[in-house]
């Protein structure tokens, strides 16, 4: 397989945790089950895949995947922060961290209530956010900020086809001006990080970090 195939492939894995969900929307299967199945195959794919990747292709992968967590953490902390801001500073009627509480009945069963169900959401909007940031990172890391905001607007496209039937939204402006001014932070600190932190290619020159 061409190194750029490998890269392709294994950026896709990282995607895992999103298209669970978006299964279990469609569906209405256990989010826990289904989650369970497509992170375990995307990670049996990616050993694969590894096993018969060259070394320099290992090499590279591999950082993007570090940095691209790190980007990930950033990225998913502006994106909670500038909704917060946005709905404070605004005094929007909608609150979209309930869908953390969300997610953790999605994940552990809808009987269930109390902070811990709403750590276990919390944690799996963290895997996405870090996830969608290193599939990004294998990608398109170097591209910068410009291109870390396109990456979030086609999620932010996304999350509009899905998100508003399954959350029986009745705000649907203020949750899209939520979302969408949220994506653009997420973005900007995504493309912006990754292209800070990922090391040089051979024959780069200091001016093109720039």
């Amino acid at each position: 397989m061409a190194p750029k195939d490998t890269r392709r492939f294994i950026g896709a894995l990282f995607l895992a945790s999103g298209a669970a969900l978006v299964v279990y929307i469609v569906s209405g299967l256990s989010l826990a089950i289904t989650a369970s199945v497509v992170v375990l195959g995307a990670l049996v794919a990616g050993l694969a895949l590894w096993r018969v990747a060259g070394a320099a292709d290992r090499t590279e992968v591999q950082q993007a995947i570090k940095m691209g967590a790190i980007a990930g953490v950033a990225a998913t902390a502006a994106y909670d922060l500038s909704r917060y801001l946005i709905i404070e500073v605004f005094n929007f009627t909608i609150w979209p961290f309930d869908t953390f509480t969300l997610f953790g009945r999605a994940l552990v069963g809808a009987g269930y209530e109390g902070w811990w169900v709403t750590a276990v959401g919390t944690g799996f909007h963290l895997l996405n956010g870090v996830g969608f940031a290193i599939a990004f990172t294998i990608w398109f890391g170097r591209r910068g900020p410009i291109a870390g905001v396109l990456w979030a607007l086609a999620l932010e496209a996304a999350m509009l086809t899905f998100y508003p039937g399954w959350l029986d939204i009745r705000s649907i402006s203020e949750f899209t001006q939520v979302s969408i001014l949220g994506h653009v932070a997420y973005g900007s600190v995504l493309g912006w990080t990754a292209r800070r932190l990922l090391p040089e290619p051979q024959g780069a020159t200091a001016e093109s970090r720039t």
